[in-house]
């Protein structure tokens, strides 16, 4: 037996390279392809000195070689030089996954679980989940399509979304019509698998005097390390030009949040593009995330509670009580974009001592 269990443990070792070399390859094409659909400053020149800092810490230390457009793109975007900038690719196909073990990273991204990962949280509230064919209730209690359609009827409207892989709000709907059953039967046919259906959440008036018609949220990434949580960034998610959804992809854009829930009035969208202010309502500056504090506190709290995962990318919401309510975390892939054009470097003063872990195995050069 401890013949075939060691049999069993290389084939996963060999499964896992061959899984990372095309994964890296996938993010290396996909990033190039976005890059090549106009990334804001990749172009930009970057000076001798800052060449040779980049090289010392990449490839030097670490061994890897980097793509200088990302340098050249966050700088252009975040206004400082750093070589502790993260390539997206490196980050998506090295980082993520050392943090985040692909075991795990499935099953917890479900969305009509995250209730029962996080019990102590605020949730939007669950209307009915479909799960593999069948209609539950929020506590799971198999539902028949009348009793689902019975339960729609109570809400103006409602949102259904896919409770995995619906990163950039890819599949979100909004329902303002009445159903019946067989709507309800159109419904499940368009979505590829599971789903979850809750009601629409009406968010604090500081919000809606941001943009009034997408749910804003409050995008925080957390890092374990060691067993502490630490706060990496905090940016605020804005829909634009009359979307419902806050999402980069879907024309959204987004801002740092200050230690005081103030907004920083330089927005970005998927590209990078600039904004001073929001492009449809104008500017922030004036603007505040009232009770931040309390959303760190609970990602900090939330993320202790998920031991497993080493990154979590944390979206809340602030309902009309200023109560932080969790729309959804992120496990992989996590945007790394919108933190870097906004804060800097991800790991921040970390960066060296993180990285060393990754690609060093915590031993220094």
């Amino acid at each position: 037996m401890k013949l075939v269990r060691r049999i069993v443990e290389t084939g996963e070792k060999v499964s896992d390279f061959f899984a990372y070399d095309l994964q890296d390859r996938y993010y290396k094409f996909l990033f190039n392809r976005e890059m090549a659909n106009g990334f804001e400053g990749i172009n930009d020149s970057l000076s001798e000195d800052y060449k040779r800092a980049i090289k010392a810490f990449w490839q030097d230390r670490y061994h890897q070689k980097v793509d200088l457009r990302w340098f050249a793109h966050y700088t252009h975007c975040y206004g400082e030089e750093s070589p502790y900038f993260l390539p997206d690719n490196i980050f998506h196909s090295v980082i993520e996954p050392y943090f985040n073990k692909s075991a795990y990273v499935k099953c917890m991204s479900n969305k009509n679980y995250f209730e029962n990962w996080l019990p102590q949280l605020k949730h939007v509230h669950t209307i009915a989940r479909y799960i593999k064919g069948v209609w539950y209730d929020s506590a799971f209690e198999k539902l028949c399509a009348e009793d689902v359609v019975k339960k729609l009827s109570a809400y103006p409207e409602f949102v259904a979304k896919p409770s995995v892989d619906s990163a950039g709000g890819a599949g979100v709907q909004f329902i303002t019509e009445p159903i019946d059953v067989k709507g309800l039967s159109a419904l499940e046919k368009s979505f590829s698998s599971d789903f979850i259906v809750q009601e629409v959440l009406h968010q604090h008036d500081c919000m809606n005097a941001i943009y009034p018609h997408s749910v804003n949220t409050v995008r925080v990434m957390t890092l374990n390390f060691h067993g502490d949580i630490h706060i990496l960034s905090s940016v605020l998610r804005m829909g634009a030009n009359g979307n419902r959804v806050d999402n980069m992809v879907s024309g959204g854009v987004n801002c740092a949040i200050y230690d005081n829930g103030r907004l920083c009035n330089k927005l970005y969208n998927a590209v990078g593009k600039r904004f001073d202010g929001h492009p449809n309502t104008g500017s922030v500056a004036d603007r505040q995330v009232l009770n931040f504090q309390a959303v760190l506190d609970t990602a900090r709290r939330a993320h202790q509670s998920l031991p497993y995962m080493g990154l979590i990318s944390w979206d809340f919401a602030m309902d009309e009580t200023l109560e932080p309510v969790l729309i959804e975390f992120n496990l992989k892939p996590q945007g790394l974009d919108l933190h870097q054009r906004e804060n800097g470097p991800l790991f921040g003063d970390m960066t060296q001592e993180v990285l060393d872990e990754v690609f060093l195995g915590g031993k220094k050069k």
